[in-house]
C-alpha cells in the first residue's frame, strides 16, 4: 500500500471537525496519515485536538489565522505520503473514497497528476443534490468539469514539487489557480462516483461574496492570458454571478459583456444578461431556470446513453 496524507485545514469549525476527521480514520484504505491544521481557531478546536491524543491525528497549530491556502501549505510541509488528499473541515468522506482514488490513479501513467470525484451536496434544510463529473481524462482547463474544490481529490505528491503549492495571495478561488497550473503540465481523471458529502451552511467561505470577487479578479489577472477564450468567458460569467449576489448589477453586466466579447458562443452569458436587465429577483429566477435546464439535459442524456 502507498501512504496517503489527508490534509484538513480548519478554522473555528469545532462543531464540524470531528465528523470530518472521523470520516478519514474510518476509511477502508488503512495506510493514511491524517493531518489537521488549526489556523488559529478561538472556539476550542485546539483543546479538542489535544483531547484526541489516542487518535492517529497529526495536529499542526498556528497562533493566528493566515488563510486557507496557507493552512493547506502548512499541511503539505509535513506530509510524507506518496499521494496527498484534501478534505475541508465541514465535508465528509465516504468509507471507500481513498481506496477508489488510489486504485484509480495507480492504473494511470505518471502524466496524470490528480484524480477527483463526484459529490453529494447537503444543505441545512435537509435538501440534497448530486454534483456530477464527466468520467475520464481531462487534458485542458476549459474541459475541466465540476471539480468541486480540493475535497476528495488525490494528487501525486511530486506534482507540488513541479508546480508549487497553493498561491497564498488568493482570498478565494485558490483551488482553480492550482488546477490551471496542474493542467499546464499534467492531466487529471474524473470519477463520476459520489465519494464525499459537502455541507452547505452560513459561515462558508464560498458565501463570502467579497472574497469570491477578489479571488476571481486575482484569477483573471494571473491566468487571463494563458487559458482559452471559452474558459476565460466562463470565468467572466462566474465574476458576474458574484457581483449579482453582491447587488452590484452594473459590474455584473460589465462582466457578462466581457464574457460575450471573449466568446460570442457563450449563450449562458446572453441569458443571464437579459435576466439582469430586470433586477436581482429576475436574475435569481434566471439562475433557477438555468439549473432546471441543466438537470433536464442530464436526464435526457442519461436516457439516451
Amino acid at each position: 500500500m502507498s501512504l496517503v496524507s489527508v490534509i484538513i485545514p480548519t478554522y473555528n469549525r469545532r462543531h464540524f471537525l470531528e465528523r470530518a476527521v472521523k470520516s478519514v480514520l474510518d476509511q477502508s484504505y488503512r495506510d493514511i496519515e491524517c493531518i489537521v491544521v488549526d489556523d488559529g481557531s478561538t472556539d476550542g478546536t485546539r483543546d479538542f485536538l489535544r483531547s484526541m491524543s489516542d487518535w492517529p491525528v497529526h495536529a499542526v497549530y498556528r497562533d493566528r489565522p493566515l488563510g486557507l491556502s496557507s493552512a493547506r501549505n502548512s499541511g503539505l510541509a509535513v506530509a510524507s505520503g506518496e499521494y496527498v488528499s484534501f478534505l475541508d473541515d465541514d465535508d465528509r468522506l465516504y468509507e471507500d473514497a481513498i481506496t477508489t482514488l488510489v486504485e484509480t490513479i495507480r492504473d494511470l501513467s505518471d502524466s496524470c497528476g490528480m484524480v477527483y470525484t463526484a459529490r453529494r451536496d447537503v444543505w441545512e434544510s435537509g435538501k440534497t443534490t448530486r454534483q456530477q463529473v464527466l468520467s475520464g481524462h481531462v487534458e485542458t482547463y476549459e474541459a475541466t468539469p465540476n471539480i468541486g474544490g480540493p475535497s476528495c481529490t488525490l494528487v501525486r505528491a511530486r506534482v507540488f514539487e513541479e508546480i508549487g503549492d497553493f498561491d497564498e495571495s488568493f482570498p478565494a478561488r485558490e483551488d482553480v489557480d492550482l488546477w490551471i497550473r496542474l493542467l499546464a503540465q499534467f492531466s487529471m481523471v474524473g470519477i463520476d462516483q459520489v465519494l464525499y458529502e459537502r455541507y452547505h451552511h452560513e459561515d462558508q467561505l464560498s458565501e463570502d461574496v467579497s472574497k469570491m470577487i477578489e479571488g476571481q479578479k486575482r484569477l483573471l489577472d494571473k491566468h487571463g492570458n494563458s487559458i482559452s477564450n471559452a474558459a476565460l468567458s466562463t470565468e467572466y460569467v462566474l465574476m458576474a454571478h458574484a457581483y449579482a449576489l453582491d447587488g452590484e448589477l452594473g459590474d455584473a453586466r460589465s462582466a457578462l459583456r466581457a464574457a460575450v466579447r471573449t466568446d460570442p458562443r457563450n449563450y449562458a452569458a446572453y441569458f443571464l444578461y437579459c435576466s439582469l436587465l430586470f433586477g436581482t429577483k429576475s436574475y435569481q429566477y434566471g439562475q433557477a431556470g438555468r439549473a432546471l435546464g441543466r438537470r433536464l439535459f442530464e436526464i435526457f442524456r442519461s436516457r439516451r446513453g
